[in-house]
């Protein structure tokens, strides 16, 4: 184990880029504490990025890949960061896929930002193997997402955000099944996946406090299908659901009711 604390500048700084191969870098257990005048840990290189059992408290961890030819991608597994109050907890910058497993982000001003806008059909992956990942009590919004690919996301809670609990923006196909939204200032899942979006066993609930916020803002190219199924919408401010781009989602066994409990006009279900 490799604790890290009160360093005049990054806490772990990896920079491999005037390598001339596409070098992988691999951390695994590392603490860091507060008081670094940088980042925590950052890591800047060409090649594949792999993070396990990394705990921070503090400045925040920062992966950055984007140099990669061959569009490496970032694995993130059951880590924690909390407390970075001035910036983002995990950010990661990539053209390749990622995986990101049993993660916990709170406490700080964004949770976890995953960008991989500019790969081609680069993927994310949300996976709740080992325990569930947790979101919750950030300045703005707890998990944002910008990517070119299929967005998945299992086992997740956001509460107590300042903005949004979850932001998804990709040109590809969004998946959401085991997610727990409440008391989200903004809105609970704020997605918008061109290719689609599929959702299940989803929970939202007095989301919207201080932007009559929806409970779900689903946005979809026109053709793209919609299906909500299993899951409960209720008590948020704004709209219960709001679907934006499929006329005709199919929702089943799914009950949206009490939402607008501002009282300023607000549906249970918006589709247009």
């Amino acid at each position: 184990n490799v604790i890290v604390n009160e360093n005049g500048s990054h806490g772990v700084y990896v920079d491999n880029l005037d390598s001339m191969d596409e070098d992988s870098v691999t951390l695994n257990r590392i603490k860091t504490l507060t008081a670094n005048g940088g980042k925590s840990i950052q890591v800047l290189t060409k090649g594949m990025i792999a993070l396990s059992y990394a705990v921070d408290y503090g400045d925040g961890i920062s992966l950055d890949n984007t140099a990669s030819t061959h569009a490496y991608g970032v694995t993130i597994l059951r880590s924690k960061v909390d407390g970075v109050t001035g910036g983002i907890g995990l950010a990661v910058s990539t053209n390749g896929d990622v995986i990101l497993d049993s993660m916990v982000a709170t406490n700080s001003n964004v949770g976890v930002e995953i960008l991989n806008l500019t790969g081609t059909d680069a993927s994310v992956a949300v996976l709740s193997t080992y325990s569930e990942n947790v979101f919750s009590n950030n300045t703005q919004t707890g998990l944002i997402i910008s990517a070119s690919g299929n967005v998945s996301l299992t086992g997740i809670t956001a509460a107590g955000n300042g903005v949004d609990g979850v932001e998804v923006d990709t040109s590809g196909r969004l998946v959401v099944k085991d997610v727990t939204l409440y008391r989200n200032a903004g809105i609970g899942l704020n997605a918008v996946a061109l290719d689609g979006v599929s959702v299940s066993y989803l929970n939202a609930t007095n989301n919207g406090s201080s932007a009559n916020g929806d409970g779900v803002y689903i946005e979809v190219t026109t053709g793209s299908d919609v299906t909500i199924s299993y899951s409960v919408v209720s008590g948020n401010y704004g709209n219960g659901i709001e679907i934006n781009g499929d006329s005709t989602p199919t929702l089943t066994k799914t009950s949206y009711f009490g939402n607008d409990i501002n009282n300023t006009g607000d549906k249970n279900l918006m589709i247009y």
